[in-house]
């Protein structure tokens, strides 16, 4: 997943990141039985890792606003490190 799609998927809602997960998902199971149907081995092999890897990041997104939200802090665009203002 490019960079700018990342930053794209952490400004989406709890719901619509879940559709999203679901469709990668079904991408991915159709490159599984389009691995099985073809010799294209190689090429479709890379597709999956890379397919696997862009859920992982989108499962992750959506784990981290979900654990915000039941924390009470949905209002927050980041996690951990934010820029204090320092009092002088």
């Amino acid at each position: 997943m490019k960079r700018n799609d990342l930053k794209e998927i952490k400004t989406l809602e709890i719901n619509d990141l879940r559709l999203k997960i679901k469709e990668a998902k079904n991408k991915l199971a159709e490159i599984i039985m389009e691995k099985s149907e073809s010799t294209k081995g190689a090429k479709n092999v890379k597709v999956f890792f890379i397919k696997r890897k862009d859920i992982a990041q989108m499962m992750t997104v959506l784990k981290q606003k979900e654990m915000l939200v039941e924390l009470g802090l949905k209002d927050r665009s980041h996690l951990g490190g934010g820029h204090k203002e320092s009092k002088v």
